[in-house]
């Protein structure tokens, strides 16, 4: 079995073979829906403000998600079916096959590790080599055995007393310090998403946290500068992530989502799923208005029969279990650091962030510094997906454009360079002995 880096080292190489193929497909597999969308990697140049890629989208999809539930995979067999439909609708737009693909999930119960590692520079200016031996020799925290790593980036940099630093080089120090973020998940769950992808004739170039996607797309970059969250309420899984200095800090999933308040509808009228979902979306509110007890909502329950509810009940089955998935949402973020950061904004996004009036009662619970947030307005980006329910599907392209460092890539340096300085080594014995 190969180790969780070595993995993530064969997917970057299969990245680069996707940006020679010149397309790749990016599926977002939910616990709603799947969306996959055919990215062209011919243009990536900055757009003309020079902040932001240019997205050229082929074809894009969107069904209904089989197989998962809560972000973790129930039957692989329904998901693969899944995949391979939202494929070829998505290939069918297109008019091209692609083989390659990358990969954002919720699932695998999603966690943050903050590793640390410091060297020896002994006052000379700090080189490319340093940065990629300080990173690279840096101990990951042992993981239980059913968990692995999906992403170890670092995000901070430190030269003696010098904190927060985004690029040593050039600087002169005693030592150089690094702060990495690393993602865990659950090996089950990652074996299984990529196996479903492969038997699905595709190779996998990367496995991304919707969490990370969705702030990649919906924080402008003065929140990602500044420090921010975003919190991507789906219909299994609440994704969290906290940006600072450009970079993730923090990520973490929470099987809670907008599922659990149409789950509830169900249960108190014993009405089918889309029933329920339909109520929900077309009447739901978590503002209650002395007209609501009036405005009557028709419904036919499981065995046929029909009935009528006023809104304001409707609103009563809703609004505990949203002001829960806050009260969730502001108690992990009371057990990090969020509060110390210089901006502390909080983004909601994803589907089940468009109830009417949530916006008010997250101010009541999360504070006075929250808004909305959909994927940011990127040249060549369609309508279709422009929504919040399409955060992490539009950050995960971004994301694929222009990666993050890994510390895979780092190894790679490092070894290189050591290859390097033992050829020179060779070089002068064979010139001088």
């Amino acid at each position: 079995m190969i180790g969780p880096i070595e993995r993530i080292r064969q997917m970057r190489s299969r990245r680069n073979a996707a940006i020679e193929r010149g397309v790749a497909a990016i599926l977002d597999l939910g616990s709603a829906k799947v969306s996959c969308v055919l990215l062209k990697f011919d243009q990536l140049l900055l757009n003309g403000t020079g902040l932001q890629p240019k997205l050229h989208v082929l074809g894009a999809a969107t069904i209904a998600s089989r197989g998962v539930r809560c972000g973790e995979i129930q039957d692989r067999r329904e998901l693969e079916k899944s995949i391979m439909r939202v494929l070829t609708v998505a290939q069918g737009k297109a008019h091209i096959r692609v083989d390659h693909a990358f990969i954002c999930t919720s699932g695998g119960s999603l966690e943050s590790h903050r590793p640390v590692n410091t060297v020896k520079i002994n006052g000379g200016r700090i080189s490319a080599d340093d940065i990629a031996r300080v990173v690279s020799t840096t101990d990951l925290p042992e993981l239980a055995e059913h968990r692995t790593y999906i992403s170890v980036q670092p995000v901070n940099y430190a030269i003696d007393h010098r904190h927060e630093i985004s690029d040593p080089r050039n600087l002169k120090g005693n030592l150089l310090s690094v702060d990495l973020h690393a993602v865990s998940a659950d090996r089950t769950t990652i074996d299984a998403i990529v196996n479903a992808v492969e038997k699905c004739n595709l190779a996998v170039c990367g496995i991304f946290s919707s969490a990370q996607a969705s702030a990649m797309s919906a924080l402008v970059e003065s929140e990602q500068d500044l420090g921010a969250a975003c919190v991507d309420i789906g219909a299994g899984v609440i994704s969290l992530a906290v940006y600072y200095r450009k970079n993730v800090v923090f990520t973490r999933t929470v099987k809670l989502g907008g599922r659990h308040v149409t789950n509830d509808i169900c249960g108190a009228l014993s009405v089918a799923e889309p029933v329920a979902e339909r109520m929900k979306t077309m009447h739901g509110s978590l503002f209650f208005e002395p007209r609501d007890d009036e405005e009557m909502i028709a419904f036919r329950d499981v065995d046929g029969r029909h009935g009528t509810i006023s809104k304001a009940h409707l609103n009563f089955f809703i609004k505990p279990r949203m002001e829960e998935i806050l009260e969730t949402v502001a108690a992990i973020f009371a057990d990090t650091d969020f509060a110390c950061l210089p901006g502390q904004s909080i983004v909601l996004t994803g589907g089940c962030s468009q109830i009417q009036d949530l916006d008010s009662t997250a101010r009541k619970i999360l504070g006075p510094h929250v808004r909305f947030g959909v994927p940011v307005r990127l040249s060549g980006l369609p309508q279709e997906i422009a929504g919040p329910q399409y955060s992490a599907v539009v950050g995960t392209c971004l994301t694929a454009m222009v990666p993050q460092a890994e510390m895979s890539d780092f190894q790679l340096a490092g070894n290189a360079a050591r290859r390097k300085k033992i050829g020179r080594t060779f070089r002068w014995i064979a010139e001088n002995v």
